[in-house]
């Protein structure tokens, strides 16, 4: 379970930095020309709209009181970013707490609990991050790849999340997962 919320954090995290420059493929419907024809186009969205928020629901029973740790590198944007980030993730999934350390040396403060054997389950550091904790779990092993991630369905959208993203995004040194 540990391993799902924390690939679910991943992807949630790393959608919210990529997925926003994306394509779109929205196009307007066409305009309807009877009231039978709205009637039913409206019924058959209500339908499917709730099969999904239905299915969403399931899903998200599924992480009823649930903690995730995290640690995170406080950049630029300060606390303020990652704070927003937790909250709508805790909001989107109301039965998972996230316990966040934040800290510009984040390598440092968490490298004691990586020792220890309590690391965090999600961890994000810049690419120029100088404690070495990176390469250190490179060279351990002590990173999960997941790149399979990208090639399931979203959650809310019928396409794949490596759809969603900027193309060449993830083949970057810089982003890949």
């Amino acid at each position: 379970m540990r391993k799902t919320m924390s690939t679910l954090l991943a992807v949630t995290l790393l959608g919210v930095g990529l997925i926003g420059c994306g394509n779109s493929t929205n196009t307007p419907a066409a305009p309807k020309d009877s009231n039978s024809t709205k009637a039913t186009s409206t019924a058959e969205a209500t339908s499917t709209a709730n099969a999904e928020n239905t299915s969403k629901e399931d899903a998200k029973k599924d992480f009823d009181n649930k903690e995730l740790s995290i640690a995170v590198f406080q950049g630029g944007y300060g606390a303020d970013y990652w704070n927003e980030i937790v909250s709508k993730f805790e909001s989107t999934y109301p039965g998972v707490k996230v316990n966040m350390t934040i800290n510009p040396k984040v390598g440092e403060v968490i490298r004691p609990q990586i020792v220890a054997g309590n690391p965090p389950d999600f961890l994000s550091v810049t690419d120029t991050e100088q404690s070495g904790i990176m390469l250190s779990l490179i060279k351990e092993k002590g990173l999960l790849d997941i790149s399979d991630v990208f090639e399931s369905k979203a959650l809310d959208k019928d396409e794949t999340l490596k759809d969603m993203i900027l193309p060449g995004m993830l083949d970057s040194t810089r982003f890949q997962p």
